[in-house]
């Protein structure tokens, strides 16, 4: 592989951690539309470059969505209560969808990813959160909660943060609190995905150096070591800018390249 792919990884990376720290989003609306354009562009895995992108996501997201969960808990702003309770829908879930979507149509997988990630632009654009219901949250609701957000996460690399906020805040869990719980679970996420993933046999990748499973690693290595790092920096900016605005503007560029992953699908790139 030619250092320009390794640079342009890890300049992927440096972006998603710069955004990450800054905004406090997570990455993979920008990793697997990235990289589905890199792979296709590499001629890495002709055909399957959206399944390549989205298993090499999580593992991306389990290395940065640590950092983060370990910050949370030691500013005490994780509900271990619930999120084990979500845990027990979200990681089988997460798993068995994980492990059927390489069976998807590629086109399926890109139409559902970039429509799902338009909702969380829009949701992150305009700022609407649910109203409140009652508090108090049955175990059996919590379960199943956690088996939509794992469910859907498996397939959108980027949808376990998003639910999980809005149902934690509609649920009457401060927003603080709900943001430390989610990065909890999009840690037990990017786990679980990550294993059925990397797991996973696949033929067409055979001749392919570098692929485990699903997982092609020079990529996650790079987006990972350059995400950690400007992640800080992230952080240290984020109390110096306009967030709001810097929310906007991460939106519009979400809905901007998912809107080029679906035409790209749609005119057989993919």
């Amino acid at each position: 592989m030619s250092w320009e792919w390794l640079l342009s990884y890890a300049l992927l990376g440096a972006a998603v951690g710069y955004l990450a720290g800054l905004l406090g989003v997570a990455g993979g609306g920008l990793v697997v539309p990235v990289l589905s354009s890199l792979f296709y562009a590499q001629g890495i895995a002709p055909g399957a470059e959206v399944h390549l992108a989205l298993a090499t996501a999580f593992p991306c997201m389990l290395v940065t969505s640590a950092v983060s969960t370990f910050n949370h808990h030691r500013q005490g702003a994780v509900r271990w209560g619930v999120v084990k309770w979500l845990l027990i829908g979200l990681l089988p879930a997460t798993y068995l969808v994980a492990h059927s979507v390489i069976n998807w149509n590629p086109v399926y997988i890109s139409i559902f990813f970039a429509l799902f990630m338009l909702l969380a632009a829009v949701q992150t654009f305009v700022g609407w959160q649910p109203t409140s219901a009652k508090s108090e949250i049955s175990k059996k609701t919590l379960v199943l909660a956690g088996a939509v957000i794992g469910g859907v996460s498996a397939v959108a690399a980027v949808g376990g943060g998003f639910l999980a906020i809005l149902f934690l805040t509609y649920r009457k869990i401060p927003l603080k609190m709900a943001i430390g719980s989610s990065a909890a679970m999009g840690f037990s996420i990017a786990i679980s995905a990550t294993w059925s993933y990397a797991t996973t046999s696949e033929q067409r990748f055979a001749d392919i150096s570098g692929v485990l499973g699903y997982v092609y690693l020079p990529a996650f290595i790079m987006v990972s070591i350059l995400s950690v790092l400007l992640t800080t920096v992230g952080v240290r900016h984020a109390h110096k800018l306009p967030n709001k605005i810097l929310k906007k503007i991460f939106s519009v560029v979400c809905v901007c390249l998912s809107i080029k992953m679906l035409a790209t699908a749609l005119s057989g790139g993919v």
